[in-house]
């Protein structure tokens, strides 16, 4: 006979490309959880915390911002109006207001992705630093550009602005 606790605690994250597919993905995964309770004779209570939205890069400030570390520094960038493929606190922020999440790559081991001791290695480098230095100088340059231009300023409000409506939040 199987041994259940009286009380067991279990958080749980997911994720999922966009809002909308979240919203769709939660209803799964909550009656799985729900199959659960019953198949074990379990009372569930289901908390649900903030949810991290998907990004939303403004392509007026990545423009710029590429502008800048192109020019400057030689850093090629990729741009993309769709923003990045993954939802993390800092997409709440792209959603409030004009805001930029640029992505860059450091010289890495075989297999030195994110989140791998083989990144944190080389995170530590004198060439992740310099690259983090120019990527900081980009974004500073850019701010600074929000700040002391109206017109541009004006820009990227409106592209926040006419981009609300077509993402899935």
């Amino acid at each position: 006979m199987p041994v259940i606790p009286d009380y067991a605690k279990l958080r749980y994250i997911v994720r999922a490309s966009n809002w909308a597919e979240l919203e769709a993905l939660r209803k799964r995964v909550r009656a799985c959880f729900d199959a659960a309770a019953l198949a074990t004779a379990c009372k569930i209570q289901v908390t649900l915390g903030a949810g991290y939205f998907e990004l939303r890069n403004n392509d007026v400030l990545g423009r710029d911002y590429a502008n800048v570390v192109g020019r400057k520094y030689g850093m090629t960038t990729v741009s993309s109006s769709e923003g990045a493929k993954f939802s993390t606190d800092f997409g709440n922020v792209t959603h409030a207001l004009p805001a930029l999440h640029p992505a860059y790559s450091i010289p890495t081991e075989p297999n030195g992705s994110n989140h791998t001791p083989q990144f944190a290695k080389a995170a530590a480098t004198p060439e992740a630093h310099a690259a983090t230095l120019k990527v900081a100088t980009g974004l500073a340059a850019t701010g600074v550009r929000v700040l002391a231009d109206a017109e541009f300023a004006r820009r990227v409000t409106k592209y926040f602005e006419d981009n609300k409506a077509s993402t899935s939040s």
